[in-house]
């Protein structure tokens, strides 16, 4: 009596993909070099996109974080695409605690950064957008709505905030003059204060409005660039010139919002 035939007799017993791990690359990262108490993240990326972007581990990582088990970060680790200005595409996975912001900070370090990131099934971001709102931003806008003083004057404001194109919506017609970008609100907020009692002669008071000359506002957008540059600026004022206090060349405020 013949056996009976089961599907699959006769076939090659079938085969499990296994990946191979020595195409990919186990990578540590700082989540801010300048702190590295702050903690890792690590990347498990193909040698590919490694050799074509310059993705490789951050200078200092002791050896103890290079040591891992790729079955282990295959199961924990969280998907990440990195899509790059000539349209290649790449898949890697990433720490579970990697951050939007934080995986932004990384990718900017690599020798080519990719333009866009996305995490798992998430919307993709932009990497200059998303750094650009991590950061905080000191401004001097000169205010369109005010006429200029009798002795050619004219009237600014200098503020902070996180996106300046938002902001100086809210002031009516004025014009960006300058300004500097600093890695956090609290940065700003120091520089904002310096400029403020450093030109505090031609402030008008209980108010971020200044009455400049064209030489007054060469002096601020200077100091601005030293503060953004991490150069110590120690606040003076001196009056050479005619404050806004004086109140003999009030400018006309003609319309637009309120400013304080």
């Amino acid at each position: 009596m013949s056996r009976r035939r089961y599907p699959g007799d006769g076939l090659p017993p079938p085969t499990r993909k296994v990946p191979n791990h020595w195409s990919y690359r186990y990578l540590v990262f700082w989540k801010d070099p300048a702190n590295t108490d702050g903690g890792s993240i690590w990347l498990w990326c193909s040698q590919e996109m490694c050799s074509a972007f310059g993705v490789t581990t951050d200078a200092g990582i002791p050896i103890r974080l290079e040591a891992h088990r790729p079955s282990l970060v295959q199961a924990r680790g969280i998907n990440w695409t990195a899509t790059w200005e000539d349209g290649s595409t790449h898949r890697f996975k990433a720490s579970p605690q990697a951050t939007k912001t934080v995986m932004a900070q990384i990718a900017q370090r690599w020798s080519t950064p990719p333009v866009s990131l996305q995490k798992g099934t998430t919307r993709p971001f932009d990497l200059i957008s998303l750094m650009e709102e991590s950061h905080s931003h000191v401004y001097l806008v000169r205010l369109l709505t005010f006429d200029p003083t009798a002795d050619g004057r004219a009237y600014f404001k200098i503020g902070k905030a996180i996106s300046i194109p938002k902001r100086i919506k809210q002031f009516g017609p004025c014009e960006l003059i300058a300004e500097a970008r600093f890695p956090s609100e609290a940065d700003s907020l120091k520089a904002e204060a310096n400029l403020h009692q450093q030109f505090s002669a031609w402030r008008k008071p209980e108010t971020e409005i200044f009455c400049f000359d064209a030489a007054r506002v060469e002096a601020v957008a200077e100091v601005m660039t030293k503060l953004e540059s991490g150069i110590a600026v120690q606040p003076s004022c001196t009056l050479d010139g005619i404050s806004l206090s004086d109140g003999g060349h009030q400018g006309q405020h003609r319309s637009g919002p309120e400013l304080h």
